[in-house]
């Protein structure tokens, strides 16, 4: 079924899967960088927020 859907995936099959494995890399490392970065931002304005965002924190 694939060869009928596919023709060509044969002839290209190893570039396909270092392509495959190429967007994972960069998918997985651009998460980590924009969580760390969000998570630093975030921590940021918290803890330049005035005490009326953190008056529910401290109880």
């Amino acid at each position: 079924m694939i060869k009928q859907l596919f023709p060509n995936l044969i002839h290209i099959w190893p570039q396909f899967l270092q392509s495959i494995w190429e967007t994972i890399y960069m998918t997985v490392w651009s998460s980590i960088i924009a969580g760390i970065l969000g998570l630093a931002v975030g921590i940021g304005c918290w803890h330049c927020a005035g005490n009326y965002t953190k008056r529910w924190y401290r109880g």
